[in-house]
């Protein structure tokens, strides 16, 4: 079964080498083709999110291997595959299915069960549909533990305790504050995260919220469904650095919206400050840590506060695996009889 899946996630990644093979939407769709151009891969689908990046293939050719794949997710990044070797996993035939299963439902994430990875395969296949890289045999794939990742969810409690890479870091910094119903907040970026952290934010009685994102009407429509949230003007966020006690960051951006040299600048006051970066690549420049009673987190800083809030979910593990097995084996009886249909 020529079904491969290659990649790099959390688990054992460090967010610094993760970063190196991010995708943003645009190389993306570069990387699909490129890899689609090679004559052993007659499909493929990239999924990249802020804790994995992963390549899935269907070949017709049987020899295709590991280092061939390796060789061609590096080079659509046009980094060296020795950077990675330590850190790549490898899937192939049953194993690359149960992964993919496992992934769309969320047993595979930082924190079990969560919802936005979901939308973030389903987003994966579509951009590889549209370019035209995923065909019959990964479409089916997909679409199929897509299927099951919902009936996952409608019949198991593995999502029912809303928990995500957002409420936990917004746990952690109340719990580093004590409490924050007297903490002004800078939020940047106003995509899934930094909405779902607003929301946080409010449900913790955080005294004042300041958003600000490159697309003005979206920080105007965050602001308007909200009290105490204030729209910033996205090229005057550093004039608020001084006053806010936490700065949250979760963009797609390919650099830093801060930057330790000009925080340093705009910051007077010595006051306890958490800078907390929820993106990858980077948002903020890790050395605004050297700033006087700074505390700076990124997402990897995380796991330990991940791991502790999940002990309340294992027990539905063996029931989502139960309902991924009968998946796995419905779309291995149709991939076995579309394969006895092209040999005749």
């Amino acid at each position: 079964m020529n079904i491969y899946v290659l990649g790099v996630n959390y688990k054992i990644t460090p967010i610094e080498i993760r970063e190196k093979l991010c995708f943003s939407e645009g190389n993306l769709i570069e990387a699909l083709n490129d890899i689609k151009a090679d004559r052993n891969v007659e499909e493929c689908v990239i999924l990249s999110t802020c804790n994995r990046s992963e390549v899935y293939i269907y070949s017709g050719n049987k020899n295709l291997d590991r280092k061939t794949i390796e060789q061609l997710l590096c080079n659509s990044k046009k980094i060296d595959p020795f950077i990675f070797k330590k850190y790549f996993y490898f899937y192939q035939g049953d194993a690359a299915i149960y992964h993919t299963f496992k992934v769309a439902v969320g047993l595979d994430s930082m924190v079990l069960g969560e919802d936005q990875i979901l939308g973030q395969v389903k987003s994966a296949h579509r951009i590889a549909m549209d370019q035209k890289t995923s065909g019959a045999i990964l479409n089916t794939l997909f679409r199929d533990a897509v299927t099951s990742a919902k009936a996952i969810k409608t019949n198991t409690k593995i999502s029912q305790i809303p928990t995500s890479v957002a409420s936990i870091a917004i746990r952690k910094v109340y719990d580093i504050f004590g409490g924050l119903e007297s903490k002004n907040v800078l939020i940047i970026g106003l995509g899934q995260t930094g909405s779902l952290t607003v929301n946080q934010l409010k449900d913790y009685g955080a005294k004042k919220i300041y958003v600000t994102n490159r697309t003005h009407g979206k920080a105007e429509d965050i602001a308007n469904r909200y009290e105490a949230v204030e729209v910033v003007e996205y090229t005057k966020r550093y004039h608020y650095l001084d006053e806010v006690d936490i700065i949250i960051s979760s963009t797609k951006s390919p650099h830093y919206t801060i930057t330790a040299d000009l925080a340093k600048s705009y910051i007077k006051s010595n006051k306890k400050r958490i800078f907390l970066d929820l993106s990858l690549p980077r948002d903020i420049d890790e050395d605004v840590k050297g700033i006087e009673n700074t505390t700076y987190i990124n997402i990897d800083d995380l796991k330990m506060n991940v791991l502790n809030n999940e002990n309340r979910r294992y027990s539905e593990i063996k029931k989502a695996e139960e309902i991924i097995y009968h998946y796995i084996l419905e779309f291995e009886r149709w991939l076995e009889n579309r394969m006895l249909y092209w040999e005749v």
